[in-house]
């Protein structure tokens, strides 16, 4: 489908010479929508790592697409004070791929694996309050070479 330069008000395809065009609000839109399904089929080895029931992993992954989105903007003022959020989430990234690797020998119960999931990111969460980040900025931290 072509693809017109210009918005047209909130319409997501118009007609120019008779030919449907899709406008960038339409291009915006399947943006979107793509990154929801991509977080949801990469939650997807995360719920596997705390259970396999289908049910569950299939209502997951649907609150998810419907959620994710404005989670991450209720949250990313908060992203800049929790620094080791990244940590634990390796963490948690970890625990679940350690966890689908034994489960042939020993199977976690699924108690254990919330456990250590909450302590993990609880872990990071407490370090990044308890170890903040300093105030100044990259630029202050970097000499000038042209000061004399």
């Amino acid at each position: 489908m072509p693809v017109s330069d210009d918005f047209v008000g909130s319409r997501f395809t118009v007609m120019r010479d008779g030919v449907r065009h899709a406008t960038p609000l339409l291009l915006a839109l399947v943006t979107i929508e793509l990154a929801d399904a991509v977080f949801a089929l990469d939650s997807i080895p995360a719920v596997l790592g705390i259970t396999t029931d289908r049910f569950i992993v299939f209502t997951s992954n649907l609150f998810a697409v419907l959620g994710l989105r404005s989670l991450f903007f209720a949250l990313s003022g908060l992203l800049d004070k929790l620094r080791f959020l990244k940590h634990g989430l390796v963490g948690v990234l970890g625990l679940v791929g350690t966890k689908m690797v034994v489960a042939a020998w020993w199977p976690t119960p699924t108690w254990l694996s919330l456990a250590l999931v909450t302590v993990a990111l609880g872990a990071a969460i407490v370090a990044s309050l308890m170890f903040p980040a300093h105030s100044s900025t990259q630029a202050e931290r970097i000499p000038d070479v042209n000061r004399s």
